[in-house]
């Protein structure tokens, strides 16, 4: 409620000649029926205008989440073949002190 309609509610000791809506009235409260549909419409067009840049922005998030990734898989990639060389020499070594005689 306005304040304008809660002093009226309040003070009903007054006749009715200020309760009657004047073309002023009718004025104000059209320019806030257009206010606000100016502020849906301004905020539906810069959403609109603003998906290109999300867009771009979620396939910049992709690359960068695709692209780390990738590198995280190449770093254990590698860990994962020299692991597999260190097992193979240690290996290796074993067989070569457990079956000594043969490889003389």
């Amino acid at each position: 409620m306005s304040s304008k309609h809660l002093r009226i509610v309040a003070d009903n000791t007054r006749d009715a000649a200020p309760l009657r809506i004047t073309p002023e009235d009718v004025a104000h409260v059209d320019f806030k029926i257009l206010a606000m549909r100016a502020r849906y419409w301004t905020a539906f067009a810069l959403h609109v205008l603003g998906m290109p840049f999300r867009l771009v922005a979620w396939i910049c998030k992709f690359a960068v989440a695709t692209g780390r990734g990738l590198i995280e898989t190449g770093f254990k990639l590698v860990l994962g073949i020299i692991g597999l060389g260190f097992i193979l020499v240690v290996g290796y070594g074993l067989l070569h002190v457990v079956l000594h005689p043969l490889f003389r």
